[in-house]
């Protein structure tokens, strides 16, 4: 009854969506989505349904949310870079993957570094001259510049 309880919204919104009441579930997930210690939960869970059921625009919409209120969270991070390339989104996908790189590198997770490195190695190939660190090389700017620098010594 207190509609300041986030789980229960999520709850009923998983049972309404496994239920195949996609209306309900929605309703849910976006009540859910205004109560903050859930609303990441919610978003992540709306955007996966919205994807299942074909509304890819709204889907990514929803998942980008999610990441932006939760940027830490690299499960999240990886879905969204996968959403990003299946659409051709190459520096979407690069500059997520180029976060998680560097993620990975402060926290000492080699094997997690390893894959971003070749995450971001493919996705600047894919991207070219979209790519806006790497094609800053014969930039006047040396912010652009010192960012091609750092990915380049990133990427090694």
């Amino acid at each position: 009854m207190d509609g300041t309880y986030g789980a229960a919204h999520l709850g009923l919104a998983r049972m309404r969506e496994a239920l195949g009441d996609f209306g309900e579930a929605e309703r849910l997930y976006t009540m859910a989505s205004r109560i903050s210690d859930v609303a990441t939960e919610a978003y992540t869970r709306r955007a996966r349904m919205q994807r299942r059921r074909g509304n890819d625009a709204e889907a990514l919409r929803d998942l980008e949310t999610a990441v932006s209120l939760n940027p830490e969270a690299q499960d999240r991070l990886r879905e969204l870079a996968g959403w990003y390339v299946e659409r051709n989104a190459w520096p979407a996908a690069l500059s997520i993957w180029r976060r998680l790189l560097e993620k990975n590198l402060l926290s000492g997770d080699a094997s997690a570094a390893s894959e971003a490195r070749v995450q971001v190695r493919a996705l600047s190939l894919l991207a070219g001259d979209a790519d806006v660190v790497q094609s800053a090389r014969g930039d006047a700017s040396w912010v652009r510049r010192a960012l091609a620098r750092i990915a380049r010594r990133a990427g090694r």
